[in-house]
């Protein structure tokens, strides 16, 4: 069970659970006090079981020659939080669709976050859909006679790639403390996010270009403690002589504000520079490559680890 809060509603949420029998590979829901509707159809639509809650992806071999799980890809959480309303359906209805906006912004940050530690890709840029909405949103009310009441389905596409890389539970932990918090993730952190999706989609010039903007962020942050004697005209003026990515790198190697990647030049400087002035076409290698020197910049920055220690108690 993890904690977390919306703007204005706290929110308990549980992950699937490992079957007695893993061996199926199937995940069965979250252990739940509530586990039927009380209209019959509603319970046939709507019931747990219909829904896939993930899958075990991964195992390791035990001495005694048996295998035991390592991790799996979760296809949906459970979330539980309390509105207060009156007995009136109209009013019910109208709180949850405040909260389930709510959620929605949550999971914006919460999925920021799990994009920076992971690589998963939320945002799905140059894609038809993101957000929470990557498959059907089941919403009901607990009754006072054990029953789901008030049921209800909100449908759409799955768009969620499959290649995740594992989300360990110190790491959500942070993120749901971030969103609990309301912060997202540095800005050169979602900029190098948003390069990674864009290869997903096979964008890579604007991949490039992304990558390049991350790394001009976390150069331009890296120097500017170290200008602190000067005046803003004297900073803006010194900028504007070393503009570009090698040149920004200069100036960091000479203020000892960072260490320059081996390959900024071939590997980020360059291609940068030919996407966003000359339209190069450039190819899924040359893509990541911008996006590992750009990493390599902004970590120096915003390490990750550093990122999961500082996130707040819930």
């Amino acid at each position: 069970m993890y904690e977390s809060k919306t703007q204005t509603h706290k929110l308990s949420i549980s992950l699937p659970t490992l079957r007695d029998n893993w061996q199926e590979g199937l995940l069965d829901p979250p252990t739940w006090s509530y586990r039927e509707f009380r209209d019959p159809k509603q319970n046939a639509e709507l019931t747990d079981e219909r829904f896939d809650w993930g899958v075990t992806v991964g195992f390791h071999n035990e001495p005694d020659g048996t295998q035991s799980p390592d991790f799996a890809r979760i296809r949906r959480w459970r979330f539980e939080t309390t509105i207060n309303t009156t007995n009136y359906a109209s009013d019910f209805f109208a709180k949850r669709a405040v909260a389930v906006r709510e959620l929605e912004a949550w999971w914006e940050l919460v999925s920021s976050w799990i994009s920076v530690f992971t690589r998963q890709d939320f945002v799905e840029i140059g894609k038809t859909h993101n957000g929470i909405r990557v498959g059907p949103i089941i919403t009901w009310s607990g009754g006072t006679d054990g029953y789901r009441v008030n049921g209800s389905i909100d449908k759409s596409i799955p768009v969620v790639s499959d290649q995740v890389e594992i989300l360990d539970h110190r790491t959500l932990t942070a993120c749901m403390a971030h969103a609990a918090n309301g912060s997202q993730p540095p800005d050169a952190w979602l900029f190098i996010r948003d390069a990674r999706s864009l290869v997903s989609a096979r964008q890579y010039r604007r991949a490039v270009i992304d990558a390049g903007t991350a790394a001009e962020l976390a150069i331009i942050a890296l120097v500017d403690p170290t200008l602190a004697s000067m005046n803003f005209l004297e900073r803006e003026k010194l900028y504007e002589k070393n503009r570009g990515l090698w040149e920004l790198s200069n100036l960091m190697v000479t203020q000892s504000a960072g260490t320059r990647p081996a390959r900024l030049q071939q590997d980020l400087a360059e291609p940068r520079n030919r996407a966003a002035h000359e339209g190069a076409v450039l190819n899924e290698a040359k893509a990541n490559a911008a996006i590992a020197v750009a990493v390599a910049l902004v970590e120096q920055l915003h390490p990750l680890e550093d990122l999961i220690a500082s996130a707040p108690s819930t």
